[in-house]
């Protein structure tokens, strides 16, 4: 194994949920190499071989985060991973019986416990992230207040004050794992492909959904994004398989015969863990005043 292959880049401190997502991937033991901005972290895995890279792709407050997307897209690299990290979050002090006055944490935390700072009539006070916040608290200082997972707050050997102070039960973020060699196949993959069409015309999203489906291929998502050059758009797929699996294989290969681009952008083991979205009720739908039920 490479010096590279033994570090992991992120975009965000030691301590951090970037940083904490390395063990969801089998990387605890990995050499950590926090950066200053994603652009950073895919710039650097692209240029230095065996070295891996985590950044997220999709979280409960924004969805996808098309930029990240688009960004790896554009480089060298391939998603060679996929897993969401999912921590609820805890009001943590020095001592059970501080009052909050000041309430500490990353500003998305911040965002989602919102309500609860408001109604203890605490202020918010921003923290590189909730690693740091608890650091902070744990320096003693009065009515100090973090919000963090579980994990981050008892390694800083703080005290649960309250369990629930955010409007979610838990944050979650997925997190793509990027590198420069694709896994073997599992028997139980999934796989991202880049498709620019080979021309703008009506029914060229149906053509290529066509030439999947009569491959046996099932898509789990599409999204459309523009390249940057006037009009022009590519498709980003999700899709159930491995690239080098015979039905996705020859429908890659048909796909660039009919002339559009094609690129493989990851295939890897699919994660069996929880997803992005947060548990809800479940939503009852009205048919609409005056419409007509269906036969």
């Amino acid at each position: 194994m490479s010096v590279a292959a033994r570090m992991v880049a992120f975009a965000e401190p030691l301590g951090s949920s970037s940083h904490r997502s390395l063990a969801l991937f089998g990387l605890s033991d990995a050499d950590p190499l926090p950066m200053d901005s994603l652009d950073e972290v895919v710039e650097t895995v692209a240029a230095t071989p065996g070295l891996l890279g985590v950044v997220p792709i999709e979280t409960v407050l924004e969805g996808e985060l098309a930029s990240t997307l688009d960004r790896i897209v554009a480089s060298w690299v391939y998603v060679v991973g996929e897993a969401v990290l999912a921590e609820p979050i805890r009001a943590f002090a020095a001592e059970a019986t501080t009052v909050p006055q000041v309430v500490v944490s990353h500003p998305a935390i911040l965002a989602l416990a919102a309500g609860w700072i408001s109604r203890i009539g605490a202020q918010p006070r921003h923290a590189l992230s909730t690693h740091h916040a608890c650091v902070e608290v744990a320096s003693g200082e009065p009515g100090l207040v973090a919000l963090a997972p579980p994990e981050v707050g008892y390694q800083a050997e703080l005290v649960v004050l309250e369990d629930a102070v955010t409007s979610i039960p838990e944050v979650r973020t997925r997190y793509a794992l990027i590198g420069h060699e694709l896994p073997p196949p599992t028997g139980d993959d999934r796989s991202r492909l880049v498709v620019v069409p080979r021309a703008d015309v009506v029914g060229v999203l149906a053509e290529i959904t066509q030439v999947l489906a009569s491959h046996g291929v099932n898509l789990t998502s599409i999204v459309s994004r523009p390249t940057g050059h006037g009009d022009e758009h590519y498709f980003l797929l999700g899709a159930r398989g491995h690239v080098a699996e015979p039905h996705l294989e020859a429908a890659c290969s048909e796909l660039e015969r009919r002339g559009h681009g094609l690129r493989v952008l990851g295939s890897y083991p699919r994660w069996r863990g929880v997803e992005v979205v947060a548990p809800e009720p479940v939503v009852v739908a009205h048919r609409v005043p005056g419409a007509r039920a269906s036969a």
